[in-house]
């Protein structure tokens, strides 16, 4: 047997099958450490983030990617562990891998968590920082501005969240654009600066997610200013165009008091008695069209009478 093993190791044969056993194993494990970076994105695209996280922790720190980082991040962000979720974007950024641009993304990630977990001072911060470093006109900058307008809304400085968002509007993607209109309009409304805020609204169109909002606030704006037919303009819009979302008491109340406005108690009465068949005897804003017909019925009297 020593003979053999003599014999292998002068051959040279033994020191070969060692090597080709290192490989084996060293490949088994850069294999097995692939299969799980393609396990957890596999698990994260699917929905699946708990599995994504618990393959990510199988994972030696030493072999984990940027990538990995990123998704696990995600996943621990999708699942509400915010702090979770910042370490691991925290990590991404660490490695080195990551580009410029995924970097502050990540960062970006970062801020937000701490928006939505009620610290918006923080998030204010590092927003402020990242726009230090982005000098040019970008959408991520636009998410960025706007970020930073919401932490300041939030801080109870409206003025200037007011001046980020108009940034924000102008160097968002078209994508991204009817959102920021609708914060600004929201946001001016409030100020009292309702021409602004109209001019906003008006840029959101039909086919875009925040067109209901858009008309409701445009019709309270319109009546808060006492514009009373360009309300009207935008109710039977709304109407024709969104029947599910304005078919609400406060959909009532406004066709209500816009038909009192013109003098068509027809059309009040109608509303009414709908609005008396679909909500309940304790609805605010069925109290309030009540108190609109009696409103009219009395000016109606007095005419008369005089």
């Amino acid at each position: 047997m020593n003979n053999i093993f003599t014999q292998l190791c002068s051959s040279g044969r033994l020191r070969i099958d060692l090597y080709c056993l290192l490989a084996i194993l060293l490949c088994y494990g850069v294999c097995a450490q692939a299969q799980h970076r393609s396990q957890i994105n596999t698990a994260n695209q699917r929905g699946d983030h708990f599995e994504a996280l618990l393959t990510f922790d199988k994972i030696s720190k030493r072999k984990l990617s940027a990538e990995s980082y990123l998704t696990a991040a995600k996943s621990a962000w999708a699942l509400s562990l915010p702090d979770r979720a910042i370490q691991e974007f925290n990590a991404a950024s660490g490695t080195g891998q990551l580009t410029k641009e995924q970097n502050q993304q990540a960062r970006l990630s970062t801020a937000i968590i701490h928006y939505q977990e009620g610290r918006p001072d923080e998030a204010l911060i590092q927003g402020q920082k990242l726009l230090s470093e982005i000098e040019e006109s970008s959408p991520l900058r636009a998410r960025i501005l706007t970020l930073t307008a919401q932490s300041l809304i939030r801080m109870g400085s409206k003025a200037q969240a007011e001046q980020k968002l108009v940034q924000a509007f102008s160097e968002a993607s078209y994508l991204e654009r009817s959102d920021i209109a609708f914060q600004l309009g929201e946001l001016q409304n409030q100020l009292g600066r309702w021409e602004e805020a109209q001019q906003y609204l008006r840029t959101i169109g039909s086919e875009e997610e925040r067109a209901p909002e858009a008309l409701r606030l445009l019709v309270q704006i319109c009546i808060a200013r006492k514009d009373f037919k360009e309300a009207e303009t935008w109710l039977n819009k709304a109407f024709n165009e969104f029947p599910e979302q304005f078919n609400d008491s406060w959909s009532f109340y406004a066709g209500g008091l816009l038909a009192a406005q013109r003098g068509d108690h027809i059309k009040l009465q109608d509303l009414l008695t709908q609005a008396h068949q679909k909500f309940a005897p304790s609805d605010s804003w069925l109290t309030l069209l009540e108190a609109e017909q009696e409103a009219f019925l009395s000016t109606a009297f007095k005419a008369r009478k005089g």
